[in-house]
């Protein structure tokens, strides 16, 4: 399971919904992009989230102190469960 899949799919399905879907968006936006460790871990509380994928996607797309995050002032909430040159998968222990 993810916070959010496919945006387009997701309003198409839930065209009554599709309010939720964006700020869903908005919040994965957030996780991976403040420096904010505490906004980060609560949003990942509160929608359950179990495992953070960082590969060379979010790299590019989010910015170096949202990413850099992960391995700085969240590194008590997380463990590093894969790694290669190009992805990191963290579970998230909260």
């Amino acid at each position: 399971p993810s916070v959010v899949g496919w945006r387009w799919h997701q309003q198409q399905q839930r065209w009554g919904y599709r309010h939720q879907v964006d700020r869903r968006i908005r919040d994965v936006d957030r996780i991976y992009s403040t420096a904010n460790p505490s906004e980060a871990v609560d949003l990942l509380t509160q929608y359950g989230v179990k495992y953070i994928f960082v590969g060379q996607v979010e790299r590019l797309y989010y910015p170096q102190h949202g990413i850099g995050k992960f391995e700085g002032d969240m590194k008590s909430h997380l463990t590093r469960v894969f790694h290669s040159d190009d992805v990191t998968i963290y579970e998230f222990t909260g």
